[in-house]
């Protein structure tokens, strides 16, 4: 018979115990220690560093004392998640510069702005429309049968669904389903290349199956080695599922993001070639 559950039962008590100081220690910001060690290793302090507005306090606290300079940088959003009641908008990012006499900084005007402000990407979306799940804006309905337009619960028959992008289709209705040019996209932050999520694939067939829309797809970032170990178009990567008894087609589009570390100007500048190819794709 097994024995030394009693030690077993420690081992998970402790690592639990362990797990839960951690996350209490994250929620309560990051460990302060670290710039002793940042100042350490720099000649002249000159730093840029990304905080929330609870560590401003502490993070000017700090680096005042040392004699630094400071400028608040922030990153203004003109999509901001909508959060309504008592919360004001996710509109801005903060960044702190701090650096001491004798920091040598980036040259030219184009790097001294103490805001930046990223537009919507206007051009892209006129080709789709956006529903927008937050503010229940533009979605798109489960059943029919429903007495009050304005209900969205699933007893009532009129749950709505929400696809990140979408088009309808176009050209007059074909006698061949699939030879319709509709098509439906939802955007993953994940790496996809290993294979598709079975509950991603589930969301968008019922999608693709509401909307009669016979192309549903995946929009999501992957490494340049990516790209470099297949064929692509460009910086896309695109692979096309075919649906069983010809029910349609499922593509996913992999995109490289631009890899300039120093000049904004140039990603911005090859992030538009690959958001251009990407959209030839989509709707090829």
């Amino acid at each position: 018979a097994y024995s030394g559950g009693g030690s077993f039962k420690n081992k998970v008590k402790n690592a639990v115990l362990t797990m839960n100081e951690n996350v209490e220690n994250l929620m309560n910001g990051i460990d302060y220690s670290i710039l002793d060690d940042i100042c350490r290793v720099l000649k002249t302090i000159y730093v840029y560093i990304w905080c929330s507005k609870n560590q401003i306090y502490d993070l000017m606290k700090y680096f005042i004392a040392k004699g630094c300079n400071y400028n608040i940088l922030c990153w203004c959003k003109n999509n901001p998640v909508p959060f309504g009641a008592s919360n004001f908008l996710s509109d801005i990012e903060y960044c702190l510069c701090f650096y001491e006499k004798g920091a040598k900084f980036n040259d030219g005007v184009a790097h001294k702005s103490k805001f930046y402000i990223s537009n919507l990407n206007q051009q892209d979306k006129k080709n789709f429309e956006h529903p927008t799940n937050k503010d229940r804006k533009g979605g798109i309905r489960l059943f029919d049968n429903s007495l009050d337009p304005e209900d969205s619960s699933f007893k009532k028959c009129y749950r709505r669904i929400y696809p990140d992008f979408y088009r309808e289709n176009t050209k007059p209705e074909n006698e061949d389903f699939l030879k319709n040019d509709g098509v439906i996209l939802d955007a993953k932050y994940k790496q996809l290349d290993k294979g598709l999520v079975r509950d991603d694939l589930y969301q968008i067939i019922s999608y693709m199956h509401t909307m009669k829309i016979p192309t549903g797809g995946f929009v999501y970032p992957v490494a340049s080695t990516t790209l470099r170990n297949r064929e692509s178009a460009g910086n896309v990567v695109l692979d096309t599922y075919c649906l069983a008894n010809n029910t349609g087609f499922i593509k996913s589009f992999g995109f490289v993001i631009p890899e300039c570390e120093t000049d904004y100007a140039a990603f911005q500048q090859e992030m538009r070639k690959t958001e251009d190819k990407l959209v030839q794709e989509i709707l090829s």
